[in-house]
Parts: structure tokens; C-alpha cells; sequence
């Protein structure tokens, strides 16, 4: 084994193989000369291993520039990110932003990966936690992985892995479990057989699932979204928050590595948050203190940037690059209602006081507040929202000794499950709210109050619907001047069908589609596919896409049918158009709200205060957990009627602000300036807790950390394979060149015919019906498939094609070929080299680069690069030469060894620039104390070159 090194090409078996690594009698090595670039693992002594040649093209075959030029591209396409000192880079075709390669650093300066990645939403932690994962994979410190997530967002996760990274992960659900148990060899649980997984946060946090996560080591688990699994605040409810909590507490110990990803980590409530630092286990949280988080140890393991702080590094990069869109953010007030909607108002008013006035025990009292704030939603929300649930309860009530009354828990519990939607679907948690009981005391006067209701909302036609009238009238209308797609988002089911049904019937020549909780993967694929085809169209949407989903190629317009009572809700569904990479310049953000109500009165100020904290700071603050934090904020205020005193005692009624109230509401604030001064001082003080708690115990930054030579190949990677014409141009040349076909369908859409066997992909037919090469267009248009530098054939095409490189009876052979230009004088050589040099890092890693040597054929004088790329820009003219005349030249390059010293000079001075680059790097750290991965990262030292391709050149 002392005559083979890492670096070198070798013959084994007949075939070529770059060895990667070397230990003891085996010896690790990818195939070059094969279609798939596979890594093989060979025993030594049991094979018969020379070193290969490949050093000198053979010049008996004169080839063609064009082949040439794609045989150029093919290599360089293959080594994208080939002299990367981060291994992700390499293994990936994903070119990212420079500020994405930030929380790859961090995981890599700890042996021991824990790390909240919490960027802003829409600066791309799918990419960022994708090229950790590539990373630790490639430097073998993981095997086993677990992702955990909303299970709304398994499939996104899912194809981001397998398109950017090559990474094959199986999802599991009680669904796909069935599948997956079809192929486990007998006695083996889907958990332990397959290294790769991902799963539902609910579908992980039951008994049986989470039992059967915990009887298995992992090596790393990812959870998104990971603000869900946050202990709740000052909880002892075993609600849905609380069990998401308890799974990610068990699982936290189990891993090695752990990377938790949130756009909003901080919800106001400092052992909330300090539940994801304790998570991260490294010290910097209190057993005994669950407000305490250490910050200095904490840093080094919270990646935290908004979207200013991208900006801000991009303007000090003098960066002309802005990949976030404006806002045009405006809200629409319903300014008078009806004479019919205020008479149902004060009737809910009413409502409210009267049923308050019953309750004396403190649980039902709180389950009496919710169903009052809850009616009032429904209310805002449209009419048949609240008719639905207004007869929901009534029926109720009529049967009321039917079912026994839920615990105080469960109402909690239920709670919990509205605000997030996962264990079980919004609606069916209203629904088995609403047919709860507050007591046998009050179900006369509701079934009659709430009856005297429901006659009144019956006589709400969309004709006569004030808000649904401005929806039609004034804001689609200006909405779709600026583009033809709205996406309209609304808490409720129930006012998601009265849209669907009215809009289809008023908007004659627009597509209406809907997505609901209930939909699986497979039917929203599909709408969002139909809302992409549609020339005009309006998809109505429940919260169900809120969270993760990148929506920012289908849309650039949101309307909210309904205010969130949450301006962090609000955010989140923002950021779904609103986000890296929008290709509109503009994204238009309409609030509808209902003047005189809570809307305007009171929640439009903590959504005005929240934009203001959004502009100054760059974060939305989360400044409600969930429905119970709302109402305790609303009964602090006196906005909800809560009846009685701290002693117990029952307050009098003229104190009580209704939260109701319609138009009047103003002057009674004004009636009772005492009440509402101390009131608003109340507001004032719960508002700078919260910001104060989220900006002094955020980690926002990390501007700090910067790789210049990265960053700067980074640019010119994506300047040269990062533009849709090149890509497309060498992807045509290279399918065409093996017989293929590709016709224009319509407008951005092919089809691709694979005429040449070799490049069949398996289990796809030879057909390709519906392919683009604009990855702008894939987006919006969910059925075509994108062809970029990522896709399967391209990797295929691009393996085929360097093949050719070994095999002079190709037709396709471009090793050797010729141009006539203007631009020289005198007959010149050039060469592409393939240089590979090995890196003394842990474990040993290779860097491959294509180097350009260009001199004159019959005089020892180097061109200078500014020639070289003179004559490669120039067009190839007419001109005669013979095969004789060009292999007398060849041979006269080759007999005059001239070039060897100028090569063997290039090559020193390309490891010369290597290790200055990665000393620049190291700069950018403790050199006292470098992490493991950079140890012995300026190790650089000559592996083996090969002779790609000679070009001579002739002029005119």
C-alpha cells in the first residue's frame, strides 16, 4: 500500500477509480470513468491495483470544439464547489447566499453539534440546516438522522434534501409506516432499519411512537418549527404544548447533535424560551431558574439574523443584490356596518354581560370568557361562521344532560389544540367546544339569547355583508391591477366555504380554489398546481399554510379576511410571499378590520405597535402564547367582563367595558378617562415586558463571522453556472449530442425525448412531457418538472459526458480539437488540467480544479490569461486545416517539454493560493484554539493532475 496516496488515479478491475482515503489494507475510491460516480471500498490484498495514466491525450483523433467545450463544462459543472474547504459545498449542487454559510461555521466549531438556528422568516434555514447536515454526513460523524416537523411540511423537507444535498430521507406516519414495513427484514422496526427519517411532531410525541424514537441512538435530530416543542409558560396543563414539550425534553439527550429551527424562538415568556436553550444542553440554563440563561455560553450556539441584519451585510459588501421584496402593507377598514350587524353585536354584547353575571365558579367562569370571545371571533370572521356556530351550540344546549360536561383541562387542552392545529383540525376542536356546557344555571338564558341571535344572522345575505361587499368591490379589484394571483387567508373553515361558495359565483372569470387542514399532501399539491395554471385565480386558505410553507413563487398578494389576534400569526402568514427570493419587487398585504369593534379598539394597537417594533427592531414580537394568554390580557384591560374582584367579590357592572361595544365605544372610554388611563398604563407596561424580555435575551447578529475567499467563490460560481441561459444552453447541447430531443411545448415548457439509453433514469419513462429550465416558473407551476444543475439526468448527462474523456473510439470525443480565431497571430496550445490536491484534515478530503495553461506552439513564451480568455471568448472562424497540418502541431507540443516546467510552476502556485486562502480563513478565528475541522486545513499537497483537453488555436 506505500506506493498508492489519496489523490491518485488508480485501475482496478479494469476501471478507473480516484483513491479517496487509506487505511491499513483498505483502500477507498470513486469511480471516474463510470456514469454514476459511485464510492467503492476495496480490499487490498485480495485485488490487483496499478496506477492509471491519464496524464496525456492521445492525438490520433481530431475532435470538435463544440464536444469539447461541453466535455470543459461537464467537469467544471462536477466540481462546482470542488476546492470548497466545507465538504456541504462539495457534495452539493445548492449555490447559497453568502450569510447562509454562517451556521455551517458554528456547528463545525463544536465537536459537538447543538444549535438553534433562528433566522427570520424567509432567510432560508432549510438551505442552512441542509448544508450542516451534508456536512457532518460528509465528515462522517452521522449516520442515523430523525427530522421532526409540522407534518404539513414532511414532503417540503423531503424533496429539499433529495434536490440540494442528494440526501434520501423516508418519511414515516401511520400512513407511510405501512409501506415502510413492507420492505424491513423480519423483527426490525421501521425506526432502527432506516437511518434516515422523518416524522410529524405529533405523530412523534405519542406514547407509542416517542417509546420506540427513545430505544434507538441518534446520531442527529433536527426539529423545525421548533418553537411548537417549547415548554409552555407556567403550565401544569398536559395539553398538546405541554406533550410536544415532554418529547422534545426525552429526545434531547438521546442525539449526539441537535439542531432546533424557529423563526421565532422567543415567544415574551423567558423560560419558554430558556426551554429551547436548556434543549441545546449545553449549561447555560438553571435547574433551579427557569428565567436564567447563560448568554456568554449560549452565543456560540443561537444563529440568529433578521431580515435587517442580511441587509446590512449585503449593503456593507456593497452588494447591488437585495433578495427581499417591499411592502405595500395596508389595512382596510369596514368603517359603518349594517344597521342588522350592529343589532347582532350588541345582542352578543349582551350576551356576554348577561351570562357573566350567573357564573361563580372560577373554572366555568374561564370557559364562559373563551365562549364569549369566542362567538365574538366567529362574528368578525363572516356571518355564516357565526351562524354555524351559534346552532351548534343551541342544539347543544337542548340536549345538555346527554354528554357529561369536559374538565377545565380539556377546554385548556382544547385550546391549545385551536391555536396549532396539529393533533387535531381546528374545526373539529370548535366544533367540540362549542357543544360544551357552562352550566346547567345558564343554559335557559343562553338557548334564548343565543336563539334571539340566530334569527338576526339568518337575514345576513352576502348582498347585505358589509365586509364580504368591500372584499368584491374595492380590494380584489385593486389587488389584481398589480397581479392576477391572491391568496386570502382566514381562520375559519366554516368562512373559508361561504368565500368559496360567493366567489365562485361573483367572480365569473376567476379560478377560486381552497386549502384546509383536513387536505393531505397529495390534494394540496394539486390546488396549488391548479392555482399556478389559472390565468386569474384566488386561493382561500386556513392557517394550515401559514407555517414553513415557501409560497413566494406562486404569489405576491395575501389579503387578511379576518384580523389575527396575534400579530405573530399575522407575520407568519406575511412571510409566506414575503420572503428570500420573491421575484416581484412589491408583495401588496391587505388587513381587513371592522371599525368599532375589539378589531380597532383595542388588538389593531398591539398590530400597529408591532409593526412599529418590526421596523425599528426587525422582529415581529410573539406577543400572545394562545387563546388563554388573550383573554387574561383582554380581562387586565377590562375589555372582557370578568365580574368579580380579586376577593371575590362582584364588581360593579358600570365598570365593565364591553368588548363589544359598537360605536359608542369610543365615548365610553372618553366617559371612563380614570379607568382607561390606568388601563392603558396596564397595556403599556405588559408591551415593554415583552420587548424588553425578546431584545435583551435574543442573539440577534452573527454578522461577525465572515469567510471572504468562500464568499467570493461563491460569486463567481454562480456568476458562471448560476444563470438560467447557461444552464439551459449546456443541458441542450449535452441531450442533443447523444441523439436526444427537446421541443417546445408552450411558453418556458419542453419536452424532452431520451433516445440514447445511457441516459434513462430508473423507473421514468423515456418521455419527459412537462420539463422547464426557469426555476421561477418550476415554482409557480407545481406539475412541471425543473431541470437545473441539481436534476438526476443532468448528474447523469454530465457523468456520460466526462466518460467520453476515456473512450478515443467516441464519437463523442472531444479531447483534442481546434479553433481559428482573429484574436492570435501565431499557433497556440492550451490545456485544461484537472489538479487534485489533498488536504490533511479529519478525515483526509480531496480538492479537484480545472487550471488553464496556454502557450505558443513553436516558441517558449506562456500567453497570459487575459489572451487565453480572449481567444475562449472569440467565435471560431472559417479556415482550412488538415488533420496533418494540426497533429504535426500536437506532436511538436508534445516533443517540446517546455510546457511540463510552466505546468509543474502552475501547479505550485495554485497550492501556493490555496493555502493563502485558507489561512485568510483561519483568520477569521481563534488560531489558540481552532475547532477540529479546521485543523490541518492548510495541509495542502499535490495529489495528481490529468491532461483534460489541448486546444490549438490558428489564425485567420
Amino acid at each position: 500500500m506505500n506506493q498508492f496516496k489519496t489523490g491518485q488515479i488508480v485501475e482496478i478491475r479494469k476501471r478507473l477509480w480516484r483513491i479517496d482515503s487509506i487505511y491499513k489494507n483498505e483502500l477507498t475510491a470513486t469511480s471516474i470513468d463510470s456514469i454514476n460516480n459511485f464510492q467503492k471500498r476495496f480490499y487490498t490484498p485480495f485485488e490487483d491495483i496499478k496506477i492509471a495514466d491519464t496524464k496525456l491525450p492521445s492525438f490520433d483523433k481530431i475532435g470538435e470544439l463544440s464536444k469539447q467545450k461541453l466535455l470543459i463544462n461537464a467537469y467544471r459543472i462536477s466540481l462546482i464547489h470542488g476546492s470548497s474547504p466545507l465538504l456541504s459545498l462539495q457534495r452539493s449542487t445548492v449555490i447559497p447566499v453568502n450569510f447562509q454559510l454562517v451556521p455551517v461555521v458554528m456547528a463545525l466549531n463544536s465537536p459537538r453539534v447543538r444549535l438553534l438556528i433562528a433566522d427570520d422568516v424567509g432567510l432560508g434555514k432549510t438551505i442552512e440546516a441542509g448544508l450542516i447536515i451534508n456536512e457532518l454526513i460528509a465528515r462522517q460523524l452521522v449516520r442515523r438522522i430523525l427530522i421532526i416537523c409540522p407534518a404539513n411540511l414532511r414532503e417540503q423537507w423531503q424533496e429539499a434534501l433529495s434536490i440540494f444535498f442528494k440526501l434520501d430521507f423516508e418519511i414515516i406516519s401511520s400512513l407511510h409506516r405501512k409501506y415502510l414495513e413492507k420492505s424491513l427484514p423480519i423483527g426490525l422496526s421501521p425506526w432502527e432499519y432506516f437511518p434516515k427519517l422523518i416524522t410529524s411532531v405529533d405523530y412523534a410525541k405519542t406514547k407509542a411512537n416517542k417509546n420506540e424514537i427513545l430505544n434507538h441512538d441518534w446520531d442527529l435530530i433536527l426539529i423545525d418549527e421548533a418553537h411548537l416543542c417549547a415548554r409552555p409558560h407556567l403550565s401544569s396543563d398536559y395539553s398538546t404544548t405541554m406533550q410536544r414539550w415532554e418529547l422534545l425534553k426525552a429526545v434531547y439527550p438521546k442525539t449526539k447533535h441537535l439542531l432546533l429551527l424557529t423563526a421565532t424562538p422567543h415567544n415574551g415568556y423567558t423560560d419558554s424560551f430558556s426551554s429551547l436553550i436548556k434543549a441545546l444542553d449545553i449549561q447555560a440554563d438553571s435547574e433551579n431558574n427557569l428565567n436564567f440563561i447563560d448568554r456568554v455560553k449560549a452565543k456560540k450556539h443561537v444563529c440568529q439574523r433578521r431580515r435587517i441584519d442580511v441587509e446590512k451585510w449585503l449593503a456593507d459588501e456593497k452588494s447591488n443584490f437585495n433578495p427581499f421584496p417591499k411592502r405595500d402593507k395596508k389595512e382596510i377598514h369596514i368603517k359603518s356596518l349594517s344597521i342588522r350587524e350592529v343589532k347582532i353585536y350588541k345582542k352578543l354584547n349582551y350576551y356576554g354581560q348577561e351570562i357573566m353575571k350567573l357564573i361563580d365558579v372560577k373554572n366555568v367562569r374561564y370557559i364562559a370568557q373563551f365562549t364569549i370571545l369566542h362567538f365574538l371571533k366567529r362574528s368578525l370572521s363572516s356571518p355564516y361562521a357565526l351562524k354555524k356556530s351559534l346552532i351548534n351550540r343551541i342544539n347543544k344546549l337542548k340536549i345538555v344532560n346527554d354528554e357529561p360536561e369536559l374538565k377545565i383541562n380539556d377546554i385548556r387542552t382544547l385550546i391549545t389544540e385551536i391555536d396549532n392545529f396539529e393533533n387535531i383540525t381546528s374545526e373539529e376542536a370548535y366544533l367540540r367546544f362549542e357543544r360544551t356546557t357552562l352550566s346547567q344555571q345558564v343554559s335557559e338564558l343562553e338557548i334564548k339569547i343565543l336563539t334571539e341571535i340566530y334569527d338576526e344572522v339568518k337575514k345576513i345575505k352576502p348582498s347585505n355583508d358589509t365586509k364580504y361587499i368591500k372584499l368584491i368591490k374595492e380590494i380584489i379589484p385593486e389587488l389584481f391591477n398589480y397581479a392576477n394571483k391572491i391568496i386570502i387567508f382566514t381562520r375559519y373553515k366554516d368562512t373559508l366555504d361561504y368565500l368559496q361558495n360567493n366567489l365562485e359565483k361573483d367572480m365569473l372569470n376567476t379560478k377560486i380554489l381552497s386549502i384546509f387542514g383536513e387536505m393531505n399532501a397529495a390534494q394540496r399539491k394539486e390546488v396549488f398546481s391548479k392555482f399556478e395554471e389559472a390565468e386569474k385565480a384566488i386561493l382561500i386558505a386556513t392557517d394550515c399554510i401559514s407555517e414553513g410553507m415557501n409560497l413566494q413563487y406562486l404569489c405576491s398578494q395575501i389579503i387578511h379576511y379576518e384580523l389575527p389576534w396575534n400579530p405573530n400569526r399575522l407575520e407568519q402568514r406575511n412571510g409566506r410571499v414575503d420572503r428570500f427570493g420573491q421575484p416581484e419587487e412589491i408583495v401588496h398585504l391587505r388587513t381587513i378590520i371592522v371599525d368599532g369593534t375589539l378589531d380597532e379598539n383595542i388588538l389593531e394597537k398591539i398590530i400597529e405597535r408591532s409593526d412599529h417594533i418590526r421596523e425599528e427592531f426587525g422582529f415581529s414580537p410573539p406577543f400572545f402564547n394562545n387563546e388563554g394568554d388573550i383573554i387574561k390580557y383582554l380581562i387586565n384591560v377590562g375589555k372582557i367582563p370578568d365580574t368579580r374582584n380579586k376577593k371575590g367579590e362582584i364588581r360593579p357592572e358600570s365598570s365593565q367595558l364591553s368588548i363589544f361595544d359598537i360605536n359608542n365605544g369610543k365615548e365610553e372610554l372618553q366617559q371612563n378617562s380614570n379607568a382607561v388611563n390606568k388601563e392603558d398604563l396596564e397595556e403599556e407596561i405588559f408591551f415593554n415586558q415583552q420587548i424588553t424580555k425578546i431584545k435583551n435575551e435574543s442573539f440577534y447578529g452573527q454578522t461577525d463571522i465572515r469567510l471572504p475567499d468562500i464568499e467570493k467563490k461563491l460569486k463567481q460560481t454562480e456568476n458562471t453556472f448560476g444563470k438560467k441561459e447557461e444552464i439551459e444552453n449546456f443541458i441542450r447541447s449535452g441531450l442533443q449530442l447523444f441523439g436526444c430531443s427537446i421541443h417546445k411545448k408552450k411558453d418556458q415548457v419542453f419536452i424532452i425525448t431520451l433516445n440514447d439509453k445511457r441516459l434513462l433514469l430508473p423507473g421514468r419513462s423515456v418521455h419527459m412531457d412537462n420539463v422547464t429550465f426557469d426555476k421561477n416558473y418550476a415554482a409557480r407551476n407545481p406539475k412541471v418538472e425543473l431541470i437545473d444543475l441539481s436534476h438526476p439526468l443532468v448528474n447523469r448527462l454530465v457523468q456520460l459526458l466526462k466518460q467520453q474523456i476515456y473512450l478515443e473510439t467516441s464519437n463523442h470525443y472531444g479531447r483534442i480539437a481546434y479553433k481559428i480565431s482573429h484574436s492570435i497571430d501565431k499557433p497556440i496550445a492550451i490545456f485544461k488540467v484537472l489538479v487534485r490536491c489533498v488536504v490533511g484534515t479529519e478525515p483526509t478530503s480531496i480538492i479537484e480544479e480545472i487550471l488553464t495553461l496556454g502557450f505558443y506552439v513553436y516558441q517558449e513564451e506562456i500567453l497570459s490569461s487575459q489572451k487565453v480568455e480572449l481567444f475562449e471568448k472569440s467565435e471560431p472562424l472559417q479556415g482550412n486545416r488538415t488533420t496533418m497540418e494540426i497533429k504535426e502541431d500536437i506532436q511538436e507540443v508534445f516533443n517540446n517539454k517546455y510546457w511540463e516546467k510552466e505546468l509543474t510552476e502552475m501547479i505550485d502556485n495554485y497550492l501556493k493560493k490555496i493555502k493563502e486562502e485558507r489561512n485568510n480563513l483561519l483568520e477569521t478565528f481563534d488560531t489558540t484554539n481552532l475547532p477540529d475541522w479546521l485543523q490541518g486545513v492548510t495541509d495542502v499537497s499535490y495529489a495528481s493532475h490529468d491532461i483534460l483537453t489541448l486546444t490549438t488555436g490558428y489564425p485567420v
